[in-house]
């Protein structure tokens, strides 16, 4: 087995980019809008950075001092400049091999659709492992986690992993960015490097990888390149810098070019004598090619940092003096298309309680030490039909059989929990503060929060308040957006931009669309209530409920209750509702269900708390 270092060192934040122009037909000179490549799909990418690693004593491989800080440098790299719509981080022990398949086998592919793109990221360790066979010698890679020992192959992300994971995903390209050395390949088909495509051709479907180096090669790194040499070249090639044609894009047969004529350089520069030669595979057979909008450049973006200074392949380095956050999810930020109306009703008139409230008044409970909880909305009993019937638009199968729910009254969070609320918790309970990702803490609501997340504060605000705070089962979700209507949406048959915050680019049924898209969260209670006096049922964040995921409604409790643990549900995976800011209408519908790991963390998804009565 061989097995080599990658050090990395600092990160340079960026602003958020301006917006996009027009490119340049290669064949015939047409001027084409380069927003409406991808059919109108999103951009996605997975980053991994690995760093922390058992050690050589313990039978492990050596820290990395900064391979998180490039992990961190691509992913703001994709957020601010390349405008992806959603980027997924993972380091250190978020980073298991047991939470890398379910990210890449469960929720990958069920985000993406036909018209979107992928993007998975790589830096830190690699190893190459020589297998004898009768007719020869084969060469595995490997990528080794932060719990690894050398040799333990099992416990590390094999190359073969990675064309596993590229077989369900739907996205019309996708790219598999690995900076390691000594990993190998995984590819079946070599690439022509050289072919000049339109930009028509560059949009069909594509199935890459690209690697810093083959499974003999070693990589580069050191402060002046910020890190990795391979890296460093790869964003700024793919800002702009490979581009050889004025037509408004980076394509990836232009990245490969740039990248190894600048390795190549860099490497002769800093008299780096072992080979490393960056090369690109094709996954499946492919007649596109990735591509990347040359969006215009942040004035400080890719500054050198500490420049001059030469390779390393060991050592520890001095910190930036300001620490770069790491949010484990970070998301485009786009410019707001419009202010918010001052015409919105505000929330209902909220009091502070001494005694229990009567039906529909909202209230907040007061908490030990002076302070006072959520705002909430106490919810009359009554009855639902739950799910939605056979004719609605876009109904899913696990959105039946329809049946009847018995609601007791129960209280209701006025909105979603905001940072204000969640922050107080964190601050007394030591947690460590969700990243709001750039967008503003206070009013809005957090993110960045898990299933396990949302348990521990209502735990926490039972304990302050003497209440018993808890998720809403996913039946008590339902009934109060509803609100009583039996339309897709508590607004009828549609809903709009001045609504809810969604996705106002897509279309459901024979809705209009008003094409603004905030693509990040509001201040809760930006919008309008439902008739029941509660905001952002639809839209804004996803939200947690207590339930664990069933595939359908058979034998569902009808007192509106959760469905108890251990009833042949998947308690690992829980119940999201209402749809997000990233969402199309079709997953804000009142009916729609969800689910994802109680462990996992996103930028669009929340909660709002119940109350028992």
């Amino acid at each position: 087995m061989r097995w080599c270092l990658v050090v990395l060192w600092l990160l340079s934040t960026a602003n958020a980019p301006a917006v996009l122009g027009a490119g340049v037909d290669r064949t015939n000179q047409r001027a084409v809008p380069l927003q409406r490549l991808f059919g109108g799909g999103r951009s996605y990418a997975v980053v991994i950075g690995v760093s922390d690693y058992l050690g050589e004593d313990s039978g492990g491989f050596k820290p990395l001092s900064a391979a998180r800080n490039d992990a961190d440098r691509m992913a703001r790299f994709l957020f601010e400049q390349a405008r992806f719509d959603y980027v997924r981080v993972l380091t250190e022990d978020k980073a298991t091999k047991a939470s890398i398949e379910r990210l890449m086998v469960d929720t990958i592919p069920r985000l993406l659709g036909p018209n979107d793109r992928f993007l998975f990221y790589w830096s830190g360790h690699g190893v190459s492992r020589t297998i004898e066979y009768p007719d020869g010698e084969r060469i595995l890679g490997y990528l080794p986690l932060t719990a690894s020992q050398r040799e333990e192959y099992s416990t590390m992300i094999s190359m073969d992993d990675i064309t596993r994971w590229d077989v369900p995903i739907r996205a019309k390209q996708t790219l598999f960015i690995i900076d390691a050395c000594l990993s190998g390949l995984a590819g079946i088909q070599s690439k022509n490097d050289s072919r000049a495509l339109t930009l028509e051709q560059l949009d069909r479907p594509s199935r890459q990888l690209f690697a810093a180096g083959s499974a003999t090669d070693e990589a580069i790194a050191g402060d002046r390149w910020n890190g990795s040499l391979f890296t460093d070249a790869f964003i700024k090639g793919a800002a702009g810098a490979a581009a050889r044609e004025e037509n408004g894009v980076v394509s990836l047969a232009e990245l490969l070019t740039y990248v190894r004529s600048t390795v190549a350089h860099e490497k002769s520069r800093a008299r780096w004598g072992k080979a490393i030669t960056p090369q690109v595979q094709t996954l499946q057979p492919s007649a596109g090619d990735f591509f990347f909008l040359k969006w215009p450049m942040p004035t400080n973006a890719n500054a050198d940092v500490n420049a001059g200074g030469g390779p390393s392949s060991k050592g520890a380095q001095e910190a930036p003096k300001e620490a770069v956050p790491r949010p484990d999810m970070v998301a485009i930020p786009v410019r707001e298309s419009r202010p918010m109306s001052s015409a919105v009703p505000g929330p209902t008139p909220v009091r502070s309680l001494a005694t229990e409230p009567s039906s529909g008044s909202a209230f907040r409970d007061a908490l030990r030490g002076g302070s006072e909880g959520p705002a909430m909305v106490v919810i009359s009993a009554g009855e639902l039909l739950m799910g939605s019937p056979a004719t609605e638009a876009g109904r899913g199968g696990d959105e039946g059989p329809q049946y009847r729910v018995t609601i007791p009254s129960f209280a209701l969070g006025q909105a979603e929990v905001t940072f204000d609320d969640y922050d107080r918790f964190a601050r007394a309970t030591a947690r460590t503060l969700p990243s709001d990702v750039g967008w503003g803490r206070g009013p809005r609501p957090v993110i960045n929060v898990s299933w396990n997340d949302a348990v521990a504060y209502a735990r926490w605000l039972s304990e302050q308040s003497g209440k018993d705070y808890r998720l809403p089962s996913e039946a008590e979700w339902e009934y109060a957006a509803r609100a009583g209507t039996t339309t897709p949406f508590s607004t009828g048959t549609c809903i709009s931009t001045r609504q809810a915050n969604f996705d106002g680019n897509s279309t459901y049924g024979d809705c209009s669309t008003s094409g603004i898209s905030l693509r990040k969260t509001q201040p809760v209670s930006s919008y309008p209530a439902n008739p029941f006096g509660l905001h952002d049922m639809h839209g804004n964040v996803g939200e947690w409920t207590q339930d664990c995921w069933h595939q359908s409604y058979e034998a569902a409790p009808v007192d509106g209750s959760a469905w108890p643990e251990g009833a042949n549900g998947e308690c690992s995976r829980r119940v999201l509702r209402g749809g997000s800011w990233i969402s199309s209408p079709l997953f804000l519908r009142s009916a729609y269900r969800d689910w994802d790991s109680d462990a996992e963390v996103f930028n669009f998804v929340g909660f709002r708390l119940a109350r028992t009565l």
